[in-house]
């Protein structure tokens, strides 16, 4: 597809956002911030409530941070809702497939840079047809999960450093609405939450210099994950998840998972 029809169909005006949907994430608003004070409490309420509205299956949000060339994304830090082991598998590896980049990340950059915006928010119907999508490695990955449809919105708080909200249906079932897309551009855009923090970029910046599969792992890390569940989710040896492990510890020279959590957990 091509970079006018992306434009065209990721343009806001396309499909006004439901007036009950956006009294509805108004409400939400305000009810998880009086009843959550903590970041990730609220970030997690806030996908659960806009997985209801859009009617997805999943949802997840996460930051992180982009090398030069935006070919390596990595998260740090992800806050998910809904996913089944297995689900989870499949964004993990739809993340890690080079392919992502010409496929995915790229069209959304270029938006971002013909519009001089720092936010885009794309539905799968804005790149892809119906025939089109199923030829994709995107629509592989997500498939092996048991995943199709998507909306996803993207925001750079500073040069490198962004937040994803990525939202997704199961199996073969329609395709979000143009009126999905603006709630969730609104959302993104204006819900100061689902921004990186000024106290998560100087973390996030340090992680540059990571491999993405180094970030990959990481994140799991400060998931809680074992060692064993990180190797059965990327599907590699325990001995080769304990190296990543132990190149991650020497770069930000800590000894321990409590001492790493404590460099990104704090405000995340």
């Amino acid at each position: 597809m091509s970079d006018d029809n992306v434009h065209a169909n990721s343009d806001g005006s396309n499909g006004r956002c439901e007036p009950e949907k956006f009294g509805l994430l108004l409400a939400a608003v305000a009810q998880i911030s009086d009843a959550h004070a903590e970041l990730p409490d609220r970030r997690r309420e806030l996908v659960k409530s806009l997985v209801e509205l859009t009617s997805a299956a999943v949802g997840i949000w996460a930051w992180g941070v982009s090398d030069d060339a935006a070919t390596s994304v990595a998260p740090i830090v992800s806050v998910d809702i809904g996913f089944t082991p297995v689900e989870k598998t499949a964004m993990v590896q739809m993340g890690l497939d080079p392919s992502m980049h010409e496929e995915f990340r790229l069209h959304g950059v270029k938006l971002m840079e013909s519009e001089g915006r720092s936010q885009c928010t794309l539905l799968r119907t804005d790149l892809y047809g119906d025939q089109q999508w199923k030829e994709t490695r995107m629509y592989s990955n997500l498939a092996a999960g048991g995943l199709n449809e998507w909306v996803n919105s993207v925001r750079y708080s500073q040069s490198r450093t962004w937040a994803n909200l990525m939202l997704i249906r199961r199996g073969d079932t329609t395709a979000f609405e143009p009126a999905d897309r603006q709630l969730v551009d609104m959302a993104m855009e204006n819900i100061h939450w689902l921004g990186a923090t000024l106290d998560n970029t100087s973390s996030a910046d340090s992680a540059i210099a990571l491999t993405s599969r180094q970030r990959i792992v990481l994140m799991m890390q400060l998931d809680g994950l074992s060692r064993k569940q990180i190797a059965t989710r990327l599907e590699i040896g325990t001995d080769t998840v304990g190296d990543h492990i132990k190149k991650i510890y020497e770069h930000f020279k800590v000894n321990s998972a409590g001492e790493l959590a404590a460099l990104f957990l704090r405000k995340r």
